[in-house]
């Protein structure tokens, strides 16, 4: 079976003047289709980040991407990465 959503190696850092906050380290999940995925953790660890994440909802910059891919498959044969579509590509 062919994932819905397949989160490969993600990293998501937050870049500002004065520093930089590692807030996702190589975090790797698969999604099948008519699965329901929770994810649960600490305050701080990442779930909303990595979340947003999956709907390119949080800003560039600060946001940044150092690694990782975000795959989707909304027919089951292809995928397309979110982090690389433009606004208009996922709003298709």
């Amino acid at each position: 079976m062919q994932p819905l959503l397949r989160i490969e190696n993600l990293s998501v850092d937050f870049i500002t003047d004065q520093n930089t906050t590692h807030a996702v380290r190589d975090i790797s999940l698969v999604v099948d289709r008519g699965e329901i995925l929770a994810i649960v953790g600490e305050s701080g660890s990442g779930k909303s980040v990595t979340s947003l994440s999956m709907l390119q909802l949080l800003p560039k910059p600060p946001a940044h991407y150092p690694g990782g891919k975000i795959l989707f498959s909304e027919d089951g044969n292809s995928n397309f990465d979110v982090l690389t579509c433009s606004t208009k590509e996922l709003q298709q």
